[in-house]
């Protein structure tokens, strides 16, 4: 469903819990003016003060609509309409997968893991006379075959912070992080118009009103679907780091935009991931575990996070392994402005030895809580004795850091209540559902520069909302929670 965002109206919405200030308010209402929060309070104060304004009910548990501070657009939009390689396990699934679609000129495989096959299997898929292209579920691996590499004309060549995977010399197909780059003409597909709108309602669905959208590609369509009034997601656009200079040289600014489409952060990457074992480790032991690979030097780092901070621009840098993580700290302390709230994506490992570096660092923390579920057997697999602090965000609670909660969709579901699951059951002694219900609002909000238009149900806030059938609480079953509606700007975009 997509609403008409010229046509406004005054209208008044009661439900019968809405959560507000960390508390449940029942029979309370929210008065709203063109898409924005005037006044809220008990209902018959409400109908008292604005006497012949529209009053929509609302059956359910009202709540600040939901920001996913990690999201890649475009991935997700065609993962949604491409093939998809979750279903497929083993070579032979694979093999006859690619047979049965044959008619395609390249075939595209999503989400598939890498970590099925062997590089004897890797081998002979490579040689299969059919182009064919599949990424990996962490977006850190691709393989592209030899039919493919012929099709498109590619020229396969090394890249500092990348990886051509090797067997006895030769190449089969399988290029991690930097080396990417070599594949790039077929990878950077753009979705369409339709398949954006279709994919905004998924998150509707969700009852996810904003996202911090790493994937740059498909920006100019996005300012095209502004300029039509098309958008009806809050879209916090991440620019690549090496476009830092055309942002600084055009006075462009972090949040400049319009209320549907602003600039985002900066986005640079130091490491991998543990999918592709590109992630980059401190201690030794981990060291000899993992391939891992730095994809930016500390030095140029910190030029970056400097002179962006100096143009009021922020910057979220992409660290996985204890190492990247120690870099992305070390950086921001050094040369980063705690008024720019600096972001570390996914801070999946952190070194005991770093406890008060990230204790005395200011940084905002963007985590996803369904990536420890989707590594958990790769966790058990190269940390069989476990790792202190790994996919800790309950450490970064106590330590009084921002976190702001998202999905990496398409990596994993971009389902809230997953997350929110994962969040709160990650430990023995569980997380508040206070912390994780901020991490998802009030703090996505603020790791957006959007505090002051989102995130609460307060006044002068916009009018988005995400109407619940049941509470949010440390000991909710998640899966039995549902999303009855989502409202942005004051307007209905999905109903279930």
């Amino acid at each position: 469903m997509f609403f008409n965002r010229k046509k406004q109206e005054r209208i008044t919405y009661t439900a019968k819990f809405v959560y507000t200030n960390k508390t449940f308010k029942e029979n309370y209402s929210i008065y709203t003016e063109n898409g924005k929060i005037i006044e809220t309070g008990n209902r018959e104060a409400i109908k008292e003060q604005f006497p012949f304004t529209k009053e929509v009910k609302l059956d359910g548990i009202l709540y600040p609509g939901f920001i996913d501070s990690h999201i890649h657009l475009n991935e997700l939009a065609l993962s949604l309409h491409s093939y998809s390689g979750e279903t497929l396990k083993t070579f032979n699934d694979l093999k006859n997968f690619v047979i049965e679609h044959s008619k395609s000129d390249t075939i595209y495989i999503q989400n598939f893991d890498f970590n099925l096959l062997t590089k004897e299997d890797w081998q002979k898929l490579f040689e299969i006379p059919i182009p064919i292209f599949i990424q990996s579920i962490d977006e850190h691996s691709v393989f592209v075959n030899n039919a493919a590499i012929k099709e498109h004309k590619v020229e396969v060549k090394e890249y500092e912070g990348g990886e051509v995977v090797k067997q006895n010399g030769k190449f089969i197909g399988i290029l991690k992080d930097n080396a990417i780059l070599n594949v790039s003409t077929i990878k950077n597909r753009r979705t369409s118009k339709e398949e954006i709108k279709k994919t905004m309602s998924y998150l509707h669905s969700m009852g996810i009103v904003g996202i911090t959208n790493f994937d740059y590609l498909i920006y100019d369509t996005l300012l095209e679907m502004e300029k039509e009034k098309a958008l009806n997601l809050h879209i916090f656009q991440g620019i690549p780091c090496d476009k830092a200079s055309d942002l600084i040289k055009n006075k462009i600014t972090t949040g400049s935009g319009s209320n549907y489409l602003q600039i985002g952060p900066l986005k640079c990457f130091i490491d991998g991931s543990l999918g592709s074992q590109t992630l980059l480790m401190k201690e030794p032991q981990y060291e000899s575990k993992f391939h891992g690979l730095q994809t930016i030097n500390e030095s140029e780092l910190e030029y970056i996070v400097k002179v962006a901070n100096e143009s009021r621009l922020q910057v979220a840098t992409h660290a996985i392994g204890s190492k990247a993580v120690h870099i992305a700290l070390k950086v921001f302390q050094k040369v980063g402005k705690s008024n720019m709230r600096n972001r570390i994506e996914h801070f999946q490992f952190l070194s005991k030895d770093d406890e008060t570096l990230a204790k005395e660092t200011e940084f905002i923390a963007s985590m996803q809580p369904a990536h420890f579920n989707a590594d958990k057997k790769l966790f058990e697999k190269y940390f069989d004795n476990g790792y202190q602090h790994a996919y800790d965000w309950k450490f970064l609670f106590e330590s009084g850091k921002i976190v702001a909660f998202g999905s990496d969709a398409p990596v994993v579901s971009p389902s809230v209540f997953k997350e929110m699951d994962s969040a709160i059951n990650r430990y023995k002694e569980k997380t508040s559902a206070t912390s994780v219900i901020r991490a998802y609002t009030e703090d996505g909000a603020r790791a957006n520069f959007y505090e002051r238009s989102g995130g609460r149900i307060v006044r002068n806030m916009n009018a988005d909302f995400v109407l619940l059938d049941k509470p949010i609480k440390k000991y909710t079953n998640f899966s039995t929670i549902s999303v009855i509606s989502t409202i942005i700007g004051g307007k209905l975009v999905w109903t279930k």
